[in-house]
């Protein structure tokens, strides 16, 4: 059968439009090293790699909650750990100060010293993370603990968890309440009476102090090992959504990425199969000129 000159003609400019289409598609895998550019290169791929990048776009949030949360529980642990030591250097004045060789002298030094203490408990129960008073509960604007001028202390805040998304579906409770602690372990009153004790050179009032200190130590101490724990599970998550975002990043480059070997191998043939079309639709039309004009 004749093969029309029109048909070889169209036939002729088909393979060449295919031939550059590739060319051009090959070209711009080379450029942006992706191997998928549309759904309909690879529908199942472009499905894939719109999951897995939902999935890290939800990542760097998690991550940056968990950051926060770490911080504060930090903090909370670092304040919980200066108060402890601020009652072990409470007890030592008690035990000193209340024996048969201290003095009305050497007492009145250590009352000064305990007004200090004192004021380094409040100082710690009114920590910030940048405007929050991170033992405040959800009232954390305001400050936990105030005192008067006669270390009579108030309470603000309350107890109230504030619970955080850390991400692979956890929340934790970013924050602990220091003001039940120290209102119901009496941890301030019982500095307020080794004050008085030694003001007033009193080594009985200054030994009644010690059982208060040392419950008061022990509820901090408590307190210290929970936030202890909470730090340890937030930092596991933070590493557990690294090694997620790691994860997810390796495989999105299996399914995304070209491999640059074999597509530079593919562009070097495309380019010889668009130049044979180049040359045979030259051709062609050549020959189709000439047939015209003869």
């Amino acid at each position: 059968m004749r093969v029309s000159q029109k048909l070889l003609m169209e036939s002729t400019y088909n393979q060449l439009n295919r031939a550059g289409e590739g060319l051009l598609k090959l070209l711009e895998q080379a450029s942006t090293g992706k191997r998928v550019l549309n759904p309909s290169d690879d529908p199942v791929s472009a499905n894939r790699i719109m999951e897995m990048k939902n999935e890290l776009s939800r990542i760097d949030p998690a991550k940056r909650k968990s950051q926060y949360v770490n911080s504060w529980l930090s903090m909370s642990e670092s304040a919980l750990q200066n108060m402890e030591e601020v009652l072990v250097r409470a007890k030592e004045i008690a035990l000193s100060q209340s024996s048969a060789t201290a003095t009305s002298q050497t007492r009145a030094g250590a009352a000064v010293e305990v007004r200090q203490l004192y004021d380094q408990i409040v100082a710690l129960a009114n920590t910030r993370l940048g405007d929050r008073y991170i033992f405040g509960g959800t009232q954390s604007l305001v400050p936990p603990v105030e005192r008067d001028d006669d270390y009579q202390a108030s309470f603000n805040g309350n107890e109230e968890s504030i619970e955080v998304g850390v991400g692979l579906g956890r929340k934790v409770a970013m924050n602990v309440g220091i003001t039940g602690l120290l209102r119901d372990n009496q941890v301030l009153d019982t500095l307020r009476g080794l004050i008085q004790g030694l003001e007033n050179n009193d080594p009985q009032a200054i030994s009644a102090s010690l059982d208060g200190l040392d419950s008061g130590y022990d509820a901090l101490l408590e307190l210290h090992g929970e936030v202890g724990s909470r730090v340890k599970a937030v930092e596991a998550n933070l590493e557990n959504l690294g090694d997620l975002q790691l994860n997810l990043e390796g495989t999105l480059s299996d399914y995304q990425d070209a491999d640059m070997a074999k597509l530079l191998t593919d562009l070097a043939n495309q380019q010889t199969a668009y130049e044979a079309a180049l040359r045979t639709t030259a051709m062609i039309t050549r020959l189709s000129l000439i047939e015209f004009l003869s």
